[in-house]
């Protein structure tokens, strides 16, 4: 049972980007009345899934990717209800490159902020450890902020293959630190 729960858990982190990305693409090829109610949507849907994470996990560090894309799908969906078209406009050019940015202030302020850091393990006999564990986060989580402006707008090389390399590097560094390996 704990199992299924597990696997439950970990889709339901993807469920704001899913809701994002099911309004954005509903009507085929999105247009930019799409992308707003993307946002609107996304961002209801990540708020509503930070307070139930916030919640329910009160003894573990909350997903940092996972809380980069929801910051991300926030700031989208507070832009597009207060008709903040200069954010809109930011967004619009960053494309992809929103997401990683995000990630980048979650990770710094997670780094320096919290004894967890980027990687999001408390243990405060690693805390040398976890701070160069999440500096190196922070230095691929720049790579991928390159690799998306340098792609942008080629969703699978621009947004899904840093992600994944990010959430990889993420679940590495973790495991890592459980067996005691130092960097």
């Amino acid at each position: 049972m704990n199992v299924v729960f597990g696997v439950g858990g970990f889709l339901l982190q993807f469920f704001p980007m899913s809701v994002f990305l099911r309004t954005a693409l509903l009507n085929g090829k999105p247009q930019a009345s799409d992308w707003l109610y993307a946002f609107m949507w996304g961002g209801s849907a990540s708020i509503l899934h930070l307070a139930l994470l916030t919640f329910f996990s009160r003894d573990k560090p909350l997903n940092r990717i996972i809380l980069g894309v929801n910051l991300y799908l926030i700031i989208g969906g507070i832009a597009v209800v207060t008709n903040q078209t200069a954010l809109l406009n930011l967004l619009k050019i960053l494309k992809e490159s929103g997401i990683f940015l995000c990630l980048l202030v979650v990770g710094v302020s997670t780094t320096f902020a919290s004894k967890a850091g980027f990687v999001g393990v408390t243990e405060p006999s690693m805390s040398k450890d976890i701070r160069s564990y999440s500096i190196w986060l922070i230095i691929l989580t720049c790579a991928a902020i390159t690799a998306s402006f340098l792609f942008k707008g080629q969703m699978i090389v621009s947004a899904a293959a840093p992600l994944i390399s990010l959430s990889a590097a993420v679940q590495l560094f973790k495991r890592r630190l459980q067996l005691g390996y130092w960097l």
